[in-house]
């Protein structure tokens, strides 16, 4: 039986703030994947193309996502996905 690769979403519309989050998310799980989306958008696509993360990582203000609505939004793609909020 094939194991699946274990993962986390890294969601933030600054590529340096999505490079330090990737970074301290590389020495907290090492055997992680470490998936990385650019806006709000883009991570709702890869969830829907089938990327299962153990969490997500979520900037509250992109470009496409401004305060709470995009925590709603993600979790109305995936209800029993743990969520971090990262933000300024």
């Amino acid at each position: 039986m094939a194991t699946q690769t274990k993962s986390l979403l890294v969601v933030d519309d600054h590529p340096l703030f999505r490079a330090a989050l990737k970074q301290a998310a590389r020495l907290a799980a090492p055997d992680y994947e470490l998936v990385e989306a650019a806006s709000l958008g883009e991570a709702k696509a890869k969830l829907r193309d089938g990327l299962e993360p153990a969490l997500i990582t979520l900037d509250l203000r992109m470009s496409d996502s401004d305060g709470l609505i995009g925590l709603l939004t993600l979790k109305a793609e995936a209800p029993a996905l743990p969520v971090i909020v990262v933000s300024a």
